[in-house]
Order: C-alpha cells, then sequence, then structure tokens
C-alpha cells in the first residue's frame, strides 16, 4: 500500500526544512512526480505551510513557519506513538507491579 496524502505532505515539509527547492529538486529529493508534486504544494500553499519565492527567474518553495510549527508537532506525535508500543499502558503496569511486589514478598520468605 502506497503512503497516505498526509505522509506526502510531511515527506514534502520535511525535505523543505533544510533549505528552500526548485520544483524539480524537489520531485527528486521526494520522489513524488512533478504533476503530482505541484498539486499537493498548492495544497500546503493554501493551507500556509509552504510559500513560493520568485528571485532571478527561479521559483523556489520554502516551508513557511506554520509549516515548520506542523512538523514539528508531527514529528513529535509520530514519536509518542512509537512510545505508545515501547511504554506499558498504566494497567500493564500496575499488574507488572503487583507481580513483582508479590514476587519480591515470596523470596524474602
Amino acid at each position: 500500500m502506497g503512503l497516505s496524502r498526509l505522509e506526502k505532505y510531511m515527506i514534502i515539509l520535511d525535505a523543505l526544512i533544510l533549505e528552500p527547492v526548485e520544483l524539480e529538486g524537489l520531485a527528486f529529493s521526494t520522489n513524488i512526480e512533478c504533476r503530482r508534486l505541484k498539486q499537493y504544494l498548492n495544497f500546503l500553499i493554501s493551507h500556509q505551510l509552504v510559500e513560493r519565492q520568485v528571485a532571478r527567474s527561479k521559483v523556489q518553495y520554502v516551508i513557511s513557519d506554520r509549516g515548520l510549527t506542523v512538523a514539528k508537532l508531527m514529528r513529535a506525535q509520530k514519536y509518542f506513538d512509537k512510545l505508545k508500543h515501547v511504554l506499558p499502558l498504566p494497567e500493564q503496569a500496575k499488574k507488572a507491579e503487583s507481580l513483582t511486589a508479590k514476587a519480591n514478598r515470596s523470596n524474602k520468605k
């Protein structure tokens, strides 16, 4: 199964964090076809996450402050999602604590 649209937006934002990039360079670094990439960029621009800059007849795309904030929040969310699978849930932690306490009591006898 391919990447979701949200995942593709995040790939684009992550690529733009480093530096402003022209369309072809962005297409290469994100591995997204130019026609589709333009659609994604238009969406990101319309939501003020990416800005289009024109300098010396070159069009470059740059992440906005708002886009940077969204990218950081999404990275944090990914991190916390991974932690959910590593750390025990509160109920599991309580069970483990009570089992450990029982084992310690029986070892002391």
